[in-house]
């Protein structure tokens, strides 16, 4: 389904547009704008919007109208230029809500007080993914109970803001994990020591549905990665960034994960022969390393594939290929 979108679009494209139909969507012409917004939820209820980086997304009288005349909206996509406010807006007018996507932007943030009210009033949210600069253990415990439906949750702490006081995040991952009972993929991109080796538990303990997992600046050790993959015996998917593991953990996670299919790692304990790597006994798995380059860290990339090792890659790149036993 196309999204009804205002984020892409450029002032000239509304050069063919009536007088009423202003970009500047000020005043009488805000008002003419959302009598036609209002006109296709009539008529395209379930079609989903996307604010993007246009100026709705800064006239905050213009949101709360939005979502006052399009109550049964099923999907939205914004920047976090809305706030909390906008995300309570959203929460008390929005209860048919399906999918919610809101992206990180300069000029805006999103703290526990927006995923509470997401908790609190968007009880049908599926999908969900949000850019935030503070949150709490209670918010993500919250965001559990009131979102029992979550099939795909995705949250980004971004960096731009200190003073994040809740960490780690141990018990809030826990109880989330433990009431969306449905969900299949997570991602959880923190700060360091955002989550420790227990929490990494708690995923292995409570996401064994999971088929798709990105974590990022989480973990303490080899020992809570393995913890992890003991427990997510379904996970064909992981990706990791920026955690403190090293090669024998990820060679013990993948010998234990017995469903994965793909592994793509940016940032680890790499040694310089990759041995630990090589003792995997999965056939047809190829592993590929990436030594790192300025601005980047090394990689490691491993997937199975009936084929012969690639031979298209930078002369840097070193291709292993793991033999049965």
């Amino acid at each position: 389904m196309v999204p009804l979108s205002f984020g892409s679009l450029h002032q000239d494209a509304f050069a063919w547009s009536p007088p009423w139909l202003s970009w500047e969507v000020s005043g009488q012409h805000m008002a003419c704008l959302f009598a036609w917004i209002s006109f296709c939820c009539r008529l395209l209820p379930s079609t989903p919007f996307d604010i993007g980086k246009s100026q709705l997304a800064i006239y905050f009288q213009g949101f709360i109208l939005l979502c006052l005349t399009w109550v049964g909206m099923s999907w939205m996509q914004a920047r976090n230029v809305l706030g909390d406010e906008g995300l309570q807006v959203l929460g008390r007018t929005c209860k048919e809500l399906r999918r919610l996507r809101v992206e990180d932007d300069e000029e805006g943030y999103i703290s526990q007080r927006g995923v509470v009210a997401i908790a609190q009033g968007c009880a049908q949210l599926r999908y969900l993914v949000l850019y935030l600069c503070d949150i709490t253990n209670a918010a993500l415990a919250m965001l559990g109970q009131g979102c029992v439906h979550l099939t795909d949750c995705r949250i980004v702490l971004g960096a731009r803001f200190e003073g994040v006081a809740d960490l780690p995040l141990d018990d809030g991952v826990k109880l989330l994990l433990k009431s969306c009972v449905n969900l299949t993929r997570f991602a959880l991109y923190l700060r360091h020591k955002g989550l420790t080796d227990q929490g990494l538990a708690h995923i292995g303990l409570y996401g064994h549905k999971l088929k798709w997992l990105l974590i990022g600046c989480t973990g303490e050790s080899d020992v809570g990665l393995v913890h992890l993959a003991i427990g997510c015996q379904q996970l064909e998917r992981l990706e990791v960034r920026d955690c403190p593991f090293g090669e024998v953990g990820f060679a013990n996670a993948v010998v234990a994960m017995k469903s994965l299919k793909y592994l793509w790692v940016q940032g680890y304990g790499a040694t310089e022969s990759g041995g630990h790597l090589l003792a995997l006994s999965h056939p047809c798995l190829h592993i590929e390393v990436f030594p790192p380059v300025p601005g980047q860290p090394e990689q490691l990339l491993a997937y199975y594939a009936l084929t012969e090792p690639r031979t298209d890659g930078p002369p840097e790149l070193k291709v292993l290929v793991s033999k049965p036993t």
